[in-house]
């Protein structure tokens, strides 16, 4: 059956369907997932929408916010936000991975139907494809992104291999790249299939070409949105140190490979007893099997072994033949970096595995094939049945809207209108509880607090880092007045959840003076944090504190601190505030070192204790011999910053704040600067009364505008025009590739292209 004839849908969306739920059971009982590696399915309706409809901004508000890295013009994205007030979370969240293993699914045993012309073994393929241990991975570690992505890859492997005279084909080719495109890895996983299926014949450089051109409009925010928008300093082109090390960890060892295991986490393999996992060698056993037996007449099988094997060599990495040039790359060609994560390249070797086994399965005799797949299936079915024991449920909505009533009571007690900022404590990620092996991000980091936007950094970095991390050492006068310049308002604990920063469980020290406790329902507690600065002030036009430091050059290949090594010190941004007082481009060497790679002055603290970065003489450091030091950079020459304001000149009467988008009302009492509490970028622009203002300066790390006395009117923005640009070609291209994909005729340029 072909998957041009209707009946052939029904099936594979019926049995999907069927396999998803049974796979989601165990997720669907624990809630909304929280607490483990990279789950951030936010449980409130106002933090949901804001994580959805970040995509379609330019700025995002992570931290003191920085340009987007990642827009994505897909609508579903868009759909789901506009579904979260009057749709539960864990209901969303349900539709999302249930659409999306269907998709799975449907398009692996789709491509196997049409292509090789089988029956009941392409439901098989479709099985295997989804309850992969690649995808039960993915889905403990919350890479929700990827899975969509994985889910879309099978409909571009069976549309580069019909696009050659087919512009429905070449349609639905571009609509699955565009997909894929929420995990940008997957351009370059397109992009070895492609070589592959035209090297062997599978494809013509021609379909590729159709399938390209379509898709290029779709890929303008994934293109646009690390270059021209982040400039390469966030996302995915942002420079990774150490990643030899990193590498090395997440290299599989050839054997694991072989089976579709190998993730440096081990998620799957905790989960079934030892040896269990290994009748998972019948799916490449079987994927031989049906290899040997086409690869003379099929150029089709013969695209499939070379994909998997490029994609075995890929996940292998550093452990396995192409280990001195994939070294050598990471080294030198800093984009890499999006390739950081090996096993992501698992879909390569997995996909074709599912589709050459599927093969076998038609081959072998009735009660052969059926003990093969019971084997498989068994062998499956108990880490599938376990991976819920990873999980605790996040807090629900109404504790949330509970929290924020303290909040609020507080506020309306006290006459205090301004906008301010919260922080979810503790803000050490990964978070989790005392009882589980390992933590995850924050389901509450982008939670707002009766309006109160979060302050939310998965690593913090600057003054909000080292504010966590004198909280962290219980130095809570110092953490302080510093959360407060930054314009938080509230800070909210909660019973029961620890720290995993150190990479075990770790109590942090509960808030005490000068935070006041101003109510507790359930297991949160609320903070106020006085002596706050509003969001957006009036300040003396001083200059800031941002020092012009030459950087030190930090190891790819060293990871771990010791005497004669420059490593990158992100790392251990929690070990102590000096970590992240000294910027996101700090290091940590030994005393000699330092004083040896940089200049006279060196902004640095010990590692070893807990003081803020300052300046200290080189030739004191180069004394102090093999002693750890944290840098910030180097200078020839000490200029000490100008003391900061103890109080602003003026606070806003009105202030409205979404992600990329400031409207002020204020008052000067004299000229002097507005300053915006959001991380300084050229692209600002502000319009003081109608009039345009230009671009900021820095102040402090923040955007800051000259502004005469008197009453104003602002409207501060950020200038992220080419992605605009690029989401509003993508959705262009992306309804005319749907109508493209549905119009009767698309089909009118066939070609027959025999194999």
């Amino acid at each position: 059956m072909r998957l041009a004839d209707a009946r052939s849908w029904p099936a594979a969306v019926g049995f999907g369907a069927v396999l998803a739920i049974a796979l989601l059971l165990p997720l669907f009982g624990v809630g909304v997932p929280a607490y483990m590696h990279d789950w951030t399915w936010p449980p409130d309706p106002a933090g949901l929408r804001e994580q959805l409809l970040q995509g379609w901004e330019p700025w995002v508000d992570d931290g003191l916010g920085h340009p987007n890295p990642y827009p994505s013009a897909l609508p579903h994205f868009v759909v789901l936000a506009l579904l979260a007030g009057a749709v539960p979370a864990r209901v969303l969240l349900g539709v999302l991975l249930l659409a999306t293993f269907v998709t799975a699914f449907a398009g692996a045993s789709s491509f196997t139907r049409r292509v090789f012309g089988l029956g009941i073994p392409s439901l098989a393929c479709g099985a295997l494809y989804a309850a992969a241990p690649l995808t039960l991975t993915k889905l403990v570690a919350g890479h929700l992104s990827y899975l969509q992505a994985y889910a879309a890859f099978p409909f571009f492997a069976l549309a580069l291999r019909e696009a050659h005279g087919s512009l429905r084909w070449s349609a639905l080719g571009a609509l699955a790249v565009g997909v894929t495109a929420v995990q940008p890895q997957f351009f370059g996983y397109e992009v070895v299939y492609a070589l592959g299926a035209i090297v062997t014949g599978s494809a013509t450089p021609r379909a590729l070409r159709n399938i390209a051109l379509l898709a290029l409009p779709l890929m303008l925010p994934t293109l646009i949105g690390p270059t021209l928008n982040a400039r390469g300093e966030h996302g995915v082109l942002a420079h990774q140190h150490a990643v030899i090390a990193w590498e090395q960890e997440q290299s599989a060892p050839p054997l694991d490979a072989l089976l579709g295991l190998g993730y440096f986490t081990r998620y799957v393999d905790r989960l079934a007893p030892p040896y269990a996992l290994s009748a998972l060698a019948l799916v490449p056993l079987l994927a031989l099997a049906a290899a040997a037996q086409r690869l003379r007449d099929s150029r089709d099988a013969r695209a499939l072994l070379v994909c998997a094997a490029a994609g075995w060599l890929l996940v292998v990495g550093l452990n396995g033949p192409l280990a001195l040039p994939a070294r050598w790359a990471f080294l030198n060609v800093a984009p890499l970096s999006v390739f950081r994560e090996l096993f992501d390249a698992m879909v390569l070797y997995w996909f074709p595995l599912c589709v050459l086994a599927a093969m076998a399965l038609a081959r072998l005799p009735r009660t052969a094939a059926a003990l093969a797949v019971v084997a498989v299936a068994g062998t499956l079915a108990v880490p599938w049945s376990r991976y819920a024991s990873y999980f605790v449920a996040a807090p629900d909505a109404a504790t949330l809207r509970s929290v924020s009533a303290l909040a609020q009571r507080d506020a309306r007690t006290r006459g205090d209108s301004a906008a301010g900022r919260v922080v979810w404590w503790p803000a050490l990620q990964p978070l989790g509880v005392p009882d589980h092996a390992q933590g995850g991000s924050d389901p509450l980091a982008r939670t707002p607090l009766d309006g109160f936007s979060p302050l939310y950094e998965y690593q913090p970095e600057g003054r909000f880092g080292t504010a966590v991390a004198f909280a962290r050492a219980g130095r809570w006068d110092e953490a302080a007045p510093i959360f407060g310049w930054l314009g938080v308002r509230y800070l909210v604990t909660r019973d029961g959840i620890v720290s995993f920063a150190s990479g075990s469980p770790r109590r942090t020290m509960e808030p005490r003076a000068p935070l006041r406790a101003i109510g507790r329902t359930g297991a949160f507690t609320v903070y106020r944090v006085d002596a706050v600065r509003a969001l957006a002030t009036v300040e003396p036009p001083v200059r800031g504190d941002d020092l012009l430091l030459t950087p030190f050059t930090a190891s790819l290949v060293d990871g771990t601190p010791q005497p004669g090594r420059v490593v990158a010190a992100f790392p251990y941004v929690w070990r102590n505030p000096a970590v992240a007082d000294c910027g996101n481009a700090a290091v940590i060497a030994d005393g000699a070192t330092l004083a040896d790679r940089g200049g006279a002055w060196i902004m640095a603290a010990p590692f070893d204790g807990g003081e803020r970065c300052t300046w200290h003489a080189a030739s004191a450091l180069r004394s102090e011999g093999s002693r750890l030091f944290v840098a910030a950079g180097s200078a020839d020459a000490v200029r000490e910053p100008t003391p900061l304001p103890r109080v602003p000149l003026a606070e806003p009467r009105t202030i409205e704040e979404s992600p990329g988008h400031w409207q002020i009302r204020i008052t000067a009492p004299r000229d002097a600067l507005l300053v915006v509490r959001t991380s300084y970028d050229a692209r600002w622009r502000a319009r003081i009364d109608g009039h345009d203002a230009g671009p900021p300066r820095a102040w402090n790390g923040f955007a800051a505008w000259p502004i005469a006395a008197g009453a104003h009117d602002v409207d501060v923005r950020y200038g992220g025009g080419a992605v605009t640009f690029a989401l509003v070609i993508a959705l262009m291209g992306l309804i005319a590739n749907v109508a493209l994909a549905v119009w009767p005729h698309g089909a009118v340029l066939t070609y027959r292209f025999h194999r």
